[in-house]
């Protein structure tokens, strides 16, 4: 066994690490936008909004407050994509071996989802470990049958409620597999599926809860969001989720485990880990695709980012009857090239893309100038600390995320947004409006600025560049500035 072989595991969960928690996100100047919509919740003891569950809000302002920097933001994402691995490696290894266990961990790294987007910490990014840690739980809950295994699938269970609804598709399989097994079956024969139930029940109840007092606000924003649905929009998502699998296609073809002898015989593949496969990791995938054709509702292609944990042990547990001992080398050694390899094409994109777009990344906006001089015109114009900015998701998260002290953010001044920061708490703080110059402002933005006895044309205006060789294309902020006083 050589180096590579031995100490796979901690190599690549090294590079993970320092490529996309650390080198990657050197060339950002400002968070993704994904991380600054979390900033406009961090502080606010928020279980969720209309939008999502709010658990990557809450891992994210424990993370902030333990380190006192937001940036760490980075390194939670990729905390998350290594607990992905482990679980991949461990459920792989019950099923495929060692050896191959370690080849299907390496062949996910290269999967789309593993790398480019990680630097925006996200609900699909908390999704990605919370979904492997449930199937690696539930197949060890029921073929050992030990309650630890059974409390730890309870947890995560309700952590998966916390962070997406959607978290409800592989539950569902989950639950459709007990019944049908046998082993599955006879289970509740035991205490430890009543013990999972009791325990995903006291987690996932205020999430329940919120969705009947917001009258299912998240739904309807999902609906909203989703297109028309239909044969063609399934085809698309296929599309997409075959695109985002490129280099795991490639990496396949560069170990050469496709061709004769490919297919593993029926000896290597028992009826109850064939039938686990199956409902537990196909069929959500199945399902989700073909939701267009059935309830012709369209979907977006990053809905699938926690599905594909286990394509490649779904591929090396029917396929892998080629892989020897030199092909299975050559895949990890081609998995460890290509994370720096990426990596490297993903701060080009930063150093380069500026001089052929006149439309600035978000992650080289300049937050901290932004910041700065927003919170010191604030002060200037009335006298008193910023302590709430009205803003969209994108600006008013990059404002409080660089805030010496604690910012709110009523987003879009829309109350249904940010129903924590009420009208009192503006009348008494006072609070600063900004939107992006030319960007028609949304009708509750409007509302907010004529409401407090003002006008949009009221607002002064502050340019911020965003990159040397853009400096004829500054970025223009307009802003009100609102003291306590001045509501009215």
């Amino acid at each position: 066994m050589n180096f590579i072989e031995r100490y796979s595991l901690w190599l690549l969960i090294t590079f993970q690490i320092l490529v996309w928690g650390f080198i990657a996100p050197a060339f950002h100047t400002a968070l993704p936008l994904d991380v600054a919509e979390l900033m406009t919740l961090s502080g606010e003891v928020v279980i969720a909004n209309y939008k999502h569950p709010n658990l990557p809000g809450l891992l994210l302002d424990l993370f902030i407050g333990i380190t006192g920097k937001v940036e760490v933001v980075y390194l939670l994402s990729q905390l998350s994509i290594v607990a992905a691995y482990i679980a991949i490696y461990l459920l792989s290894r019950e099923f495929i071996g060692k050896q191959k266990a370690l080849v299907a961990t390496f062949l996910t790294s290269s999967i789309f989802y593993y790398h480019w987007p990680t630097p925006e910490f996200n609900h699909n990014v908390l999704q990605i470990p919370l979904w492997a840690l449930a199937t690696l739980f539930s197949w060890r809950a029921v073929a050992r049958q030990k309650l630890v295994y059974w409390s730890a699938l309870g947890v995560i269970a309700g952590a998966m409620v916390w962070t997406k609804y959607s978290a409800g598709i592989l539950l569902l399989w989950l639950f459709v597999w007990l019944l049908v097994t046998p082993c599955g079956r006879s289970s509740f024969k035991s205490k430890g599926p009543w013990l999972t139930g009791v325990l995903f029940i006291v987690i996932a109840w205020p999430q329940a809860s919120y969705l009947i007092d917001s009258e299912f606000l998240p739904i309807y924003y999902a609906q909203d969001r989703a297109s028309s649905g239909g044969f063609s929009d399934s085809v698309s998502f296929l599309g997409a989720q075959l695109a985002d699998h490129l280099f795991f296609i490639i990496l396949i073809m560069v170990g050469g485990l496709l061709g004769r002898g490919a297919l593993s015989t029926k000896l290597d593949r028992p009826s109850d880990k064939t039938t686990f496969l199956w409902l537990v990791v196909i069929a959500p995938i199945l399902m989700v695709t073909l939701l267009p054709v059935i309830a012709g509702m369209g979907l977006k292609p990053m809905w699938g980012t926690p599905m594909f944990n286990f394509s490649s042990l779904v591929l090396l547990y029917f396929m892998g009857g080629r892989l020897t001992d030199a092909r299975a080398r050559r895949i990890m050694l081609g998995g460890l090239l290509l994370l720096p390899l990426v990596g490297a094409l993903y701060a080009v994109q930063h150093i380069y893309r500026a001089d052929l777009s006149g439309k600035p990344m978000r992650t080289l906006w300049p937050r901290a100038e932004i910041a700065l001089e927003l919170r010191s015109a604030y002060q200037a114009e009335t006298g008193s600390p910023i302590k709430i900015v009205a803003a969209s998701y994108w600006l008013g998260g990059l404002v409080a995320a660089s805030a010496d002290d604690p910012l709110r953010v009523r987003v879009d001044g829309d109350p249904i947004k940010s129903p924590w920061v009420t009208d009192k708490d503006i009348s008494k703080e006072g609070v600063l409006v900004a939107w992006l110059a030319g960007q028609a402002l949304s009708a509750s933005m409007t509302d907010f600025i004529e409401s407090k006895g003002f006008k949009p044309l009221d607002a002064k205006r502050r340019s911020f560049i965003w990159h040397p060789s853009k400096a004829d294309k500054p970025i223009q902020i307009e802003y009100i500035a609102i003291s306590p006083s001045n509501n009215k």
